[in-house]
């Protein structure tokens, strides 16, 4: 598979046929306006670009997808009477006489600038062109009194197209099914692959390279090693895999990537496997690779947001002064090429795509992935673990990529906690800085990733970080008390309590107070209650309600649940909640204090009053221990 980016001139200049099996040139006079308008319009804003969508191609130029767009573009430059090619038109049909006689026609006319042109309106091509000289006088005359030769300017050489090349073996049907490219233009993310291979388009072997490193990047589902080819033997030589991540899979700070890389049978074939397979292993279907059998897990965040990270971590940005907006985007890495001299625009899309991998690499091995099944998160099955190569035999001995091992053999649990707590609590894409200041901190000590006692630093910054964010998010203003409920009190809070008891899990004093303190795992629970009901029922549960406003919205009465738990419990006592069920132990470890309280006595106002100082004593003293 090849990519390249070309401008509405280029694309006017390469022969493309359209085969038989695509149906008849089909846009109405809406669509063709709508394509006139959207033009204008970018032409109006001199924006430097305007990506139109994709054209899709097999190895000899018959027009898989985007025939639609490509045929409107002919048209709306043959009503221009700019078209470039003046001998000859681009687009030939399989089989279709009548089509290629009405182009040809139509290329006379776009000779003859003083003659008007009204062919057999049965024919598609005529009413289309019909529909382009219509809609130009209508939207670039009439309305936006544009210059029409400021126009055609602005067409051929800023309108641009994201071409896609694939290989000959490539099964069409599955291509549609999974892959069909939209009639509509292309997202930011597209885009901005479109504008840095651009800068790439005079070195066809790097352009490819870029290309093969963002669609692998982009599967965020996948871990990137799957893509790369490895040897199959221990006595083998090294392939790309063993060149780029080294013979043991161990190397994060992935040296002269494009150097290592293959293109054109690599790159060419890689989409065919991936599309013939649910499931995507290492190139070629190697015999025997147990890398097929890998899981497929839901990343913490999406592509454009991991994007964003790539960026600001090559810009050695502080997480102060980033945004995470998917909508901006687009215009944050518009603005970083336009402010490069032509001459420095290559070394920065290069080094942008080397550490796009580097990142994502990185990801895969040390940042937390969630199980799902059915497009179902398992919420509490978090695994951390890293690629490793295993020499294993089956009437011979063979290579296989696994992701069995921990990442760390020591402390991987609470890494793993630490992470989730993150993850649960800050689950938009643009609320996600604390993964950021983490990829930073990985990126940063990728030197570092394989040593031993990394675990113990990677758990040390990560505590940090969590009281970072409590200081920021959890305290009133005197920086010692929790905030209260008519306060705002976040989410963050009782994820950052349930953290440090479950740090003290085995101490003396809560012995007894949790179900199963080991086997406790963060989960997406959003909702905070009050154990003791701000509006108690009276007269069916005998409960009088609590005057003390600030106590009874403090943290000492607070709780976090699940949604569908927090309208399950309403306004009952403390009492038939904590009868509700008897089995907390998935529930946090605050409510299971507090539930295991109210199992020995009545939850009143002193167990409130000594829960608050009890919980704000030990989130005070973890925070000065970490310090």
């Amino acid at each position: 598979m090849s990519e390249s980016c070309l401008t509405v001139s280029q694309l006017l200049k390469e022969d493309y046929i359209i085969p038989l099996y695509q149906r008849n040139f089909a846009w109405t006079y809406d669509e063709i306006e709508q394509l006139i308008v959207d033009v204008a319009d970018a032409c109006v804003e001199k924006k430097d670009a305007y990506y139109i969508g994709t054209l899709v191609v097999d190895a000899d130029n018959k027009i898989i997808d985007g025939q639609q767009r490509t045929t409107a573009l002919t048209l709306i430059a043959l009503a221009l009477k700019e078209y470039d090619s003046k001998d000859h038109i681009h687009l030939t049909f399989e089989a279709r006489k009548t089509s290629d006689e009405t182009l040809k026609k139509l290329l006379e006319y776009a000779k003859k600038s003083n003659e008007e042109v009204n062919f057999d309106s049965s024919n598609e091509l005529s009413i289309g062109f019909n529909n382009a000289v219509r809609a130009l006088k209508k939207v670039v005359d009439d309305e936006k009194k544009l210059n029409r030769g400021d126009l055609a300017n602005y067409l051929f050489y800023n309108v641009k197209i994201f071409k896609t090349e694939l290989a000959n073996d490539l099964d069409l049907n599955l291509y549609f099914e999974r892959f069909n490219s939209r009639g509509e233009q292309l997202q930011a993310h597209e885009i901005i692959k479109a504008q840095m291979m651009d800068v790439l388009k005079d070195n066809e072997d790097e352009a490819q390279k870029f290309a093969r490193i963002w669609e692998i990047c982009s599967q965020m589902d996948k871990a990137v090693i799957l893509s790369f080819k490895h040897k199959s033997k221990p006595k083998d030589e090294s392939l790309e895999c063993e060149k780029i991540f080294s013979d043991y899979y161990d190397d994060y700070q992935l040296k002269d990537i494009y150097n290592k890389m293959e293109t054109t049978e690599i790159g060419r074939h890689k989409l065919v496997d991936y599309l013939k397979s649910d499931k995507m292993g290492t190139e070629g279907g190697q015999e025997n690779d147990l890398s097929t059998d890998l899981p497929t897990y839901r990343s913490l965040v999406n592509f454009e947001t991991f994007l964003f990270y790539a960026f600001y971590i090559t810009e050695n940005e502080s997480s102060e002064n980033i945004t995470l907006d998917d909508k901006k985007l687009l215009a944050t890495f518009e603005e970083k090429l336009r402010g490069l001299k032509d001459d420095k625009k290559h070394d920065w899309v290069i080094k942008f795509s080397e550490n796009l991998l580097r990142l994502r690499f990185i990801f895969d091995n040390f940042i937390i992935q969630n199980t799902y099944e059915d497009n179902k998160r398992d919420e509490i099955n978090w695994t951390l673990k890293k690629v490793t190569r295993q020499d294993k035999k089956y009437g011979r001995i063979y290579i296989a990529i696994n992701f069995e091992i921990n990442t760390f053999s020591d402390l991987n649990t609470e890494i793993i906690q630490l992470q989730s707590m993150f993850a649960v609590t800050f689950t938009s894409n643009r609320d996600t800085k604390w993964l950021y200041k983490t990829m930073s901190y990985l990126f940063k000590n990728s030197e570092k990733l394989s040593d031993k006692n990394f675990s113990k630093k990677f758990k040390d910054f990560l505590e940090k970080l969590a009281v970072e964010f409590a200081e920021e998010r959890i305290f009133a203003k005197d920086e010692k008390s929790i905030r209260t409920y008519q306060e705002g009190i976040s989410v963050y809070a009782f994820n950052f309590i349930d953290y440090i008891l479950w740090t003290k899990r085995n101490d003396k004093s809560f012995e007894g107070v949790f179900s199963n303190a080991n086997q406790f795992k963060f989960k997406y629970r959003q909702s905070i209650e009050h154990w003791y009901p701000q509006n108690p029922n009276e007269s069916e549960n005998d409960l009088k309600k609590i005057d003390d406003e600030n106590l009874l919205h403090s943290i000492g009465n607070l709780c976090i649940t699940t949604q569908r738990q927090n309208s399950q419990f309403s306004n009952l006592p403390p009492k038939s909640k904590a009868s509700w069920k008897n089995d907390f132990s998935d529930q946090s470890l605050k409510l299971q204090w507090m539930k295991h309280i109210t199992d020995d006595s009545d939850w009143s106002e002193t167990q409130i009053e000594n829960m608050k100082s009890e919980i704000e004593k030990i989130v005070n003293d973890f925070i000065e221990s970490v310090k």
